[in-house]
């Protein structure tokens, strides 16, 4: 058969300082404690999740780039600075005949080829120099974008677990085959059901009141407005009404599921209904 490509992503918070792998482990422990049978796959800190994703590669591998670059410029330049001054000097043996004919001594001589030679190195010292400074300028450049970005997407993580744990509606999310992929406790409460239970089982088999024809969520929730609708459903012998838009979720790899945002409106009906008597009431009065 095909392959189940039902996931399920949880973002643990620690309240007490402590460890990536101490949360690791809480993390495990607990899952195992609710369910021995569920497979826990991918259980790491964020840190270990931030070093091991693309971005933190890529930068890393520019700058070991950078790095090889430079030492291979500067190996390039010292090659390349002792040959220039190996063809310099040949070229300039007769002159060096000449002036040892003159009155030179060779040590003289050997002066002259050092003080030039050095000039040229100290030149090409700074040269190096100055290509090192900016290479480390912009390693360091990376080092502050890499952290900036380890804020932010920091901020990021927390910002989508304060929103998920205060919404007071409910929020639900299935793949393509219309198995639930998240629900969140307001939504679980709402429709009498345990979120950890409800994660992987098909719309149609929890006999919730949403449509389960994929086609048709699909041709409803494709444009730019939602699709929304209100339906009847009973909970608790007691029937409800529920209010709930449908929108087409893309997946990471190209699949489509469904994002589900639902509502109680059966207090708000009972106002409308209420205020509608009333008003009926009033129209008699004054006839």
């Amino acid at each position: 058969g095909a392959a189940d490509s039902t996931r399920m992503l949880v973002y643990a918070r620690a309240a007490a300082p402590q460890t990536g792998d101490a949360i690791v482990r809480s993390v495990r422990e607990q899952l195992r404690a609710a369910d021995p049978n569920l497979p826990v796959t991918f259980v790491k800190s964020f840190r270990a999740h931030h070093e091991g994703s693309a971005q933190v590669w890529i930068l890393r591998a520019a700058a070991k780039m950078f790095l090889t670059l430079g030492l291979a410029g500067t190996f390039v330049a010292v090659i390349g600075l002792y040959g220039v001054r190996s063809y310099l000097v040949s070229r300039r043996t007769r002159e060096f005949g000449v002036r040892m004919a003159i009155g030179a001594s060779p040590a003289d001589v050997l002066r002259l080829v050092v003080r030039e030679s050095l000039a040229i190195t100290v030149v090409g010292f700074f040269g190096v120099a100055f290509m090192i400074a900016y290479l480390s300028e912009k390693l360091a450049s990376a080092r502050q974008e890499l952290a900036r970005r380890q804020k932010a997407l920091a901020r990021l993580q927390h910002l989508y677990a304060n929103v998920i744990a205060s919404m007071s509606s409910g929020l639900l999310t299935t793949d393509s085959r219309q198995r639930v992929t998240f629900l969140n406790p307001p939504g679980g409460e709402m429709l009498g059901l345990d979120p950890a239970t409800a994660t992987g089982k098909n719309l149609a088999e929890l006999d919730l009141p949403f449509p389960c024809d994929w086609e048709s969520i699909r041709t409803r929730a494709r444009g730019r407005q939602p699709y929304r609708a209100e339906t009847d459903f009973e909970r608790a012998g007691t029937m409800r009404v529920l209010g709930y838009s449908l929108r087409v979720l893309e997946g990471p790899e190209g699949d489509e599921g469904t994002l589900i945002l639902f509502q109680d409106l059966t207090d708000v009906k009972r106002l409308e209904q209420d205020v509608r008597t009333k008003e009926k009431l009033a129209a008699v009065g004054r006839l």
